[in-house]
């Protein structure tokens, strides 16, 4: 059978999410529930955006790069990092 559109693009986002983790020196648990994260990797589940930009932050990757390919695992600049982690706090605190 043939994949569809979103498959196809579920897959590869899950493949560069495995690509991040590994080089970022990650285990499937240390980046989160390792059920969790196997889906993600194995496409059969698309994190939602607050938890993508997680995995980017924890993996020091660009968003782009997970979402689109983009900028080859370009390390997210200290300014995003530090923006990502204020909107966790808000969002943590209500």
């Amino acid at each position: 059978m043939a994949e569809t559109n979103g498959e196809n693009y579920a897959r590869r986002l899950g493949e560069r999410i495995a690509k991040a983790r590994k080089a970022a020196g990650l285990s499937q648990e240390l980046l989160g529930k390792r059920t969790t994260i196997s889906r993600y990797e194995s496409g059969t589940r698309v994190p939602d955006a607050e938890e993508l930009v997680r995995i980017a932050r924890e993996c020091n990757v660009s968003p782009c790069f997970l979402l689109l390919g983009e900028h080859e695992m370009m390390p997210i600049p200290d300014q995003l990092r530090m923006i990502a982690k204020k909107l966790e706090e808000q969002r943590r605190h209500g």
